[in-house]
């Protein structure tokens, strides 16, 4: 047990509706990963879900309790707006799709409480692109500045509320940057289901949902336990739904393949009694992620890059894509943008 990180030991075996024997202080290093990583809401679920809350200390207890509340408040503020903002895209006839955020929470995590979000991610198609831009502005969303090459625009709107002063809303016409893959963003539309009391409104499948979480920690470089527990909490949720075959066609298919292979990899690796439930299938190549450790992660999640992590990305980038077309891509936007990387103190995980 010494010798196993107390994090991982801890999430693995609540996975299993059991806890670790812990003492005083391996619980107070637990909190501290806890609340660096921000899955406290995520924790909690998975405590109350497996009834094992009583079995922890009263300490952490309240304060996971005390995440989840305010995760609550902010989730409920969110899906009021959200609803807003649907409404709107209904009632000019464009067509969205939400990503994550309070649908993924009520969906795969257990309730609004379970997993915190802080702004709004739409697909809508490019040719609704525009159209969905003017109809924020007109409702008073600025847009703001950001990287022309990406797969979303942020759109910012200030609000008088003192515990959330200002809204973001990300509109995707993607899931992936498509100077460094193939995402065929059609599938994900065809195979999409109308939400309630809609027409033009709807949600990605289980599976595509999957994918695009899957994709999202990759984009992250799966930096920080949020994306690990993401994708461990689907697969749990998804259990039989989950066709791993189909996932890994798919994945190829779109010139992803390697970065699916290398998220699952690290989770299961992570969480070992995945395999046994849920085992992966054999390919012919193992796709590697060098240099990748949770120290690193949490060094991140503190603001602490460095040398090590710019290395980290420059190296990774010729494992993460498929072809050597992607890879140099990856490369040539890493010598532009590495600066970048020694001066930002710490990235924006959501």
């Amino acid at each position: 047990m010494k010798n196993r990180d107390i994090l991982v030991m801890f999430l693995d075996e609540l996975y299993q509706g059991r806890l670790p024997s812990l003492s005083e202080s391996q619980y107070d290093k637990l909190m501290e990963d806890v609340v660096l990583f921000d899955i406290g809401p995520q924790v909690f679920s998975e405590l109350q879900r497996k009834h094992l809350l009583l079995q922890i200390p009263e300490k952490f207890r309240r304060k996971l309790s005390s995440d989840a509340n305010t995760v609550l408040l902010q989730n409920l503020f969110i899906k009021i707006e959200l609803k807003k903002i649907l409404q709107t895209f209904e009632a000019s006839c464009i067509e969205a799709i939400p990503l994550k955020g309070t649908l993924l929470a009520e969906r795969y995590f257990g309730g609004l409480a379970a997993r915190g979000t802080t702004d709004i991610d739409l697909l809508v198609g490019k040719e609704d692109l525009h159209r969905a831009a003017t109809l924020l502005t007109n409702v008073g969303f600025v847009k703001a500045a950001g990287d022309a090459t990406h797969f979303h625009e942020e759109y910012v709107k200030s609000l008088d509320n003192d515990n959330f002063p200002s809204l973001t809303i990300e509109l995707h016409w993607n899931i992936s940057r498509e100077d460094f893959t193939a995402t065929d963003v059609s599938r994900l539309w065809d195979e999409a289901c109308v939400m309630s009391d809609f027409n033009y409104i709807y949600e990605l499948s289980p599976l595509h949902t999957f994918y695009h979480i899957c994709l999202h920690g990759m984009n992250h470089h799966m930096m920080s336990m949020k994306y690990f527990v993401d994708i461990a909490t689907i697969i749990h949720s998804l259990d039989t739904r989950l066709d791993y075959a189909k996932l890994l066609d798919m994945a190829a298919a779109d010139r992803n393949l390697s970065k699916v292979w290398i998220a699952l990899n690290l989770v299961y690796s992570m969480f070992p009694h995945l395999q046994a439930r849920w085992p992966l299938p054999l390919l012919s190549y193992k796709f590697k992620y060098p240099g990748w450790n949770l120290e690193k992660a949490r060094k991140v999640m503190q603001g602490r890059k460095g040398f090590s992590y710019s290395w980290f990305r420059m190296m990774t980038a010729f494992t993460v894509h498929d072809t050597w077309r992607q890879r140099w891509s990856q490369v040539g936007f890493l010598i532009w943008n590495l600066p970048l990387l020694w001066i930002r103190k710490r990235e924006i995980f959501r």
